[in-house]
């Protein structure tokens, strides 16, 4: 969430892969740099027993280590490149269609974010993405100062949108209560003016709607949750360096 003072970043900690052993405590939100937070959705490593092929946040602290963030204008597609190539070195051919089977439940085989503020005070961020389905291949893409200088930046979702669209567009009268909520109709449904909006509020929302998609989910998609009732949260306050 984009608030006055940076960002505020909420992820839940459940781990449901097949290529890895499940739990609620995996760490998918975390600082990567002096002002820059890290977040990380779908897939997060490759694994048999004894044996771990391929760590995604493994993988982005190797890059951020040895190419500081800021120090190239095309980071998030430099670390694309990087995240892709890891895989592609690192993950037996022969494991490559389980990895497909887990995309084919997501748009992706796992998703990264960047979270970070200008040296003027502007809320940015940027996402890569993997693919393997068709072939190996990412994606990058970044926001500009002119969103957040007009005010039209909002809060940014990731992951399993089920509940959200139901928040924002639904009409079962089971979700009423949860519509009503201030903190979902503030950092949600209503109109957002990230100037206006504060860290304690958005960290409170942001607990909450996690808390709020693991236990709806199964009533949505008829089946086990793939989102953990537990979150960890990571704020921006100053720019990177």
């Amino acid at each position: 969430m984009p608030v006055g003072s940076g960002w505020v970043v909420c992820g839940d900690r459940r781990r449901t892969s097949s290529l890895s052993a499940g739990g609620d405590d995996e760490v998918k939100v975390f600082e990567l740099a002096k002002g820059v937070v890290a977040g990380m959705t779908g897939l997060r490593r490759v694994s048999e027993p004894g044996v771990t092929f391929f760590d995604v946040a493994d993988s982005v602290k190797r890059f951020a280590s040895s190419t500081p963030f800021g120090a190239r204008a095309d980071y998030a597609e430099a670390l694309g490149k990087a995240l892709g190539a890891d895989f592609v070195r690192s993950v037996p051919r022969r494991v490559w269609p389980d990895v497909e089977k887990i995309e084919a439940d997501g748009p992706s085989v796992f998703t990264v974010m960047l979270f970070w503020m200008t040296n003027g005070g502007l809320p940015q961020w940027a996402e890569v993405t993997f693919k393997l389905r068709g072939g190996p291949r990412y994606a990058a893409r970044s926001t500009r100062e002119v969103v957040a200088s007009t005010n039209k930046l909002r809060t940014v979702t990731f992951g399993n949108q089920a509940v959200l669209d139901e928040l924002r567009h639904g009409h079962r009268p089971d979700f009423d209560t949860a519509r009503k909520d201030p903190d979902v109709r503030q950092f949600l449904i209503g109109p957002y003016a990230w100037r206006e909006r504060a860290a304690v509020d958005a960290e409170r929302f942001g607990r909450h709607v996690i808390e709020l998609t693991s236990t709806r989910l199964p009533d949505l998609e008829r089946k086990a949750s793939n989102v953990g009732p537990v979150a960890d949260c990571a704020k921006v306050s100053q720019p990177p360096g």
